[in-house]
């Protein structure tokens, strides 16, 4: 079991192990406000923010971890070009949404991916996972905007093409944005992934190819 303390603006503080018993302490603190993450292996994450400007010189902590459900395993995703982009508060927030939608816990999953784009707009892998829930949802004008904010932020993200091509078949809006994309990027980075996205719309039935078409990205 790992304890990290991080300051409000994401600085670490410190880090430290628990002992066999589970217990853990930080000295040498400065007065201020502090976020508590305590990781295990198999336990969900959990934290806990902590305000050392207030009381007294020693603050007793109480941590009690839930097992993480087993959840069906998925192939790493794609990278996003935003990823990287995003500030670690976005991400961290990223992160609990992920694991809640893998876990099916919709609402709570929604409201991470919601705060992690009102820190960071042009997340394009948050957008794609809300696109998910707010399929769910029925919310359709609302998954379309998400997943074209997602495609107008990283043009080569195969996974909102994917979702675009599960919302907008009957319109081909998906198929002629990925035409698009290898018109213009043909040995990009995603290209081969594009393609075989392409080939398998192509299988189902649900679209057929057609001569490639210059487009222009969706509009923000």
């Amino acid at each position: 079991m790992t304890i990290t303390l991080e300051t409000e603006s994401g600085e670490r503080a410190a880090q430290t192990p628990a002992n066999t018993e589970g217990r853990f302490e930080l000295a040498s603190l400065r007065k201020m406000h502090y976020r508590l993450t305590v990781t295990a292996e198999g336990f969900e994450t959990w934290e806990q923010d902590i305000d050392l400007g207030r009381g007294p010189n020693q603050y007793t902590v109480r941590i009690t971890l839930t097992p993480l459900k087993k959840v069906k395993e998925v192939a790493a995703p794609a990278p996003s070009l935003t990823d990287d982009q995003a500030p670690k508060t976005a991400r961290r927030e990223y992160e609990k949404g992920s694991r809640a939608l893998a876990a099916r816990q919709l609402d709570e999953a929604r409201a991470h991916l919601e705060k992690a784009l009102c820190e960071f707009p042009c997340y394009a892998r948050a957008q794609t996972d809300l696109a998910v829930i707010l399929t769910e949802r029925r919310e359709s004008q609302s998954v379309e905007a998400a997943l074209r904010k997602a495609v107008q932020c990283d043009p080569g993200f195969p996974e909102a093409y994917t979702q675009f091509g599960q919302l907008l078949n009957a319109e081909k809006m998906a198929y002629t944005q990925m035409q698009a994309y290898l018109q213009a990027e043909p040995q990009g980075r995603f290209a081969a992934k594009i393609k075989d996205i392409m080939r398998q719309m192509e299988s189902s039935g649900a679209l057929h190819a057609t001569p490639t078409q210059a487009a222009q990205p969706p509009p923000s």
